[in-house]
């Protein structure tokens, strides 16, 4: 589904940019890009509202993950336009924050899918070698299906042996 904030991140990254949407919208053109992701947020959190109230609980929720990011990127721009050495350095953090806690999450998934059922990596492996795939092929083919390396495969598998 299309929703306003795709709608806000294709018009200001269209042809003719932030102006070009403004116009485009019949927006003053002295909008500024924090008012517009405000705006946006808001209109977002009214679909949200909208689609919880016709049992459309899922997309009620995407929606109001997107009214957040909104949220975070107006407080940003709201930061960056006081351009101080400390609004900057919030910005860095709360950017590196953002970062650190999504590439902990995909880590920690990968752990479970990798460490979790050794069994089942055993099981595929030994499937594999029934059909008479070479073992240095098992582990690249094993690895991609549990986002492991085939490394970490091997090392399953030696255990086994």
């Amino acid at each position: 589904m299309f929703t306003f904030y795709d709608l806000w991140q294709f018009g200001v990254t269209g042809e003719h940019g932030l102006n070009g949407f403004l116009n485009e919208c019949g927006l003053p053109i002295e909008t500024t890009h924090h008012q517009l992701l405000v705006a946006t947020g808001l209109l977002l959190v009214a679909d949200a509202v909208y689609a919880l109230d016709h049992g459309r609980e899922s997309f009620g929720g995407f929606l109001l993950h997107q009214a957040a990011d909104c949220s975070e990127d107006a407080a940003m721009t709201e930061l960056a336009a006081q351009q101080t050495p400390s609004a900057q350095l919030a910005i860095k953090a709360m950017l590196s924050e953002r970062g650190r806690a999504a590439g902990l999450l995909s880590g920690r998934e990968r752990q479970k899918r990798a460490r979790a059922n050794q069994a089942e990596v055993r099981a595929a492996a030994e499937k594999l070698r029934k059909q008479g795939v070479d073992k240095h092929d098992i582990a690249a083919k094993l690895g991609a299906r549990f986002n492991v390396t085939p490394d970490h495969i091997r090392r399953v598998m030696k255990k086994t042996a």
